[in-house]
């Protein structure tokens, strides 16, 4: 293991790559903690996935896409269970990817980091739903559509990007029902 801290997470067969900032609820599943920079998280209790970027340009979103990729293909167990203790269906929000970085590569104003992360997946549901670059924008998918949000003032962009992540994690979390950590132990 490295110095630098890490998260990974996982479902009962698969582990993602490793993530900078995990967004979690410990009253849904608690995190494997291997020491407090290290730590191993069950996707049912993960609300929101954060890469961080000194600069974001086409290799790092490129590499931030395909990380995000990997976590929207994990399994949930549903949280929701019948009056007999059995598990039934129930609506589980998947977990939220984002990008946040603190500058850009793009040089004028003819480009966006949206229409740069388009070209990558140009159509559905995205892998990366939150993108923020400061000083330049925030970009949100939101009832399957792109949301965008300047800079009309300064860090305007960074306050949208972190309101965002607090009401979304809430949003999230209550859809989680309570999924059991049997699955884990006994897999």
């Amino acid at each position: 293991m490295d110095s630098r801290r890490f998260a990974v997470l996982f479902d009962d067969n698969k582990y993602s790559p490793q993530q900078d900032v995990v967004v979690y609820d410990t009253r849904l599943l608690p995190p494997f903690l291997a020491d407090p920079s290290v730590g191993l998280f069950p996707v049912e209790s993960v609300l929101y996935a954060i890469e961080i970027k000194s600069e974001l340009n086409t290799p790092e979103l490129k590499k931030a896409h395909k990380n995000a990729s990997v976590l929207k293909s994990l399994t949930y167990q549903t949280g929701h269970y019948d009056e007999g203790g059995n598990p039934k269906e129930g609506v589980t929000h998947r977990l939220a990817t984002a990008v946040f970085a603190f500058r850009t590569n793009l040089t004028g104003k003819t480009t966006t980091e949206l229409e740069r992360y388009k070209k990558l997946e140009p159509e559905g549901e995205p892998a990366i739903m939150q993108l923020c670059v400061v000083g330049s924008g925030t970009w949100y998918w939101y009832r399957q559509q792109w949301n965008e949000v300047l800079p009309v003032h300064p860090y305007y962009e960074v306050l949208a990007w972190l309101t965002g992540v607090v009401v979304n994690s809430q949003i999230i979390a209550d859809t989680r029902g309570f999924p059991r950590v049997g699955r884990y132990w006994l897999a």
